[in-house]
């Protein structure tokens, strides 16, 4: 009987400790969904902005070249962008 006791009492324990690590997965993944939201708002803000001032200057000069950098990061913004809403739709 002492067997199964605490045999009971070590599946109680790990019951818990299993439900109060879902309950933290849950906590952190709203707020990982959060952090998801607010660094996708500044990194589309920052290609508006990028690609904002690339049309003026652009529209100043008609022959500015873009330099290959910067062309590479506007790129990187759409793939990232995209692998954001794929994680979005899921």
């Amino acid at each position: 009987m002492e067997i199964l006791s605490g045999v009971a009492s070590k599946l109680g324990e790990l019951l818990a400790d299993a439900t109060i690590n879902q309950a933290r997965y849950l906590f952190c993944f709203n707020s990982i969904i959060k952090e998801l939201g607010d660094n996708e708002t500044n990194l589309k803000e920052a290609q508006d902005g990028i690609n904002e001032k690339v049309e003026q200057d652009r529209q100043k000069h008609r022959a500015v070249v873009v330099e290959k950098d910067v062309e590479k990061w506007l790129a990187d913004v759409v793939k990232e962008m995209a692998n954001v809403q794929n994680l979005k739709q899921r």
